[in-house]
């Protein structure tokens, strides 16, 4: 049975401030540049796409300026402590409003836990097995499909294939 910790190391510290050791010059640039932009676009738009979603489900309006704004600042910060850039979660998202939960602490609690089973219970962490955290991502992918769209596939007269 394979676990997580046969899919490779677990961190055991936390992480460090420190600068990205690259050389700063114009060819360094040319190369990330093209790569670093396409990678912001695209979590710009799941993040934009993630909040229109949940406004449409909550009938709520969100400063979608503010969110932009955030996510750069937060995937600056992130850079800084050897982190990946990230992007708002359409799952996550949707099953918090599914849950009942509209606030922000709800994705704050989610962040605490995983920090905490990254740090604290990382023995208990490397002993899950792969297929449990398959079946968990499958079973929050059939959570939020609407299953009533699809019946309605065939009547959207913006659809190119009908």
């Amino acid at each position: 049975m394979r676990t997580v910790a046969n899919l490779g190391q677990l961190p055991s510290s936390l992480p460090c401030f420190g600068f990205p050791n690259v050389p700063m010059t114009l060819d360094t640039l040319q190369i990330l540049l093209p790569v670093s932009l396409t990678l912001a676009a695209i979590g710009l738009l799941e993040s934009l796409l993630t909040a229109q979603i949940i406004d449409d489900m909550t009938d709520t309006p969100s400063n979608k300026n503010r969110e932009c704004m955030g996510q750069g600042a937060a995937n600056m910060a992130s850079a800084v402590f050897g982190g990946m850039g990230g992007c708002a979660m359409i799952g996550q998202s949707v099953i918090n409003v599914s849950s009942r939960n509209r606030g922000r602490l709800s994705a704050l609690t989610a962040g605490v836990f995983l920090l905490a089973l990254l740090s604290i219970f990382q023995d208990l962490l490397a002993i899950v097995p792969v297929a449990a955290l398959t079946a968990a991502m499958i079973m929050v992918s059939i959570n939020t499909v609407c299953w009533a769209s699809i019946v309605r596939l065939r009547s959207n007269p913006c659809h190119p294939l009908w």
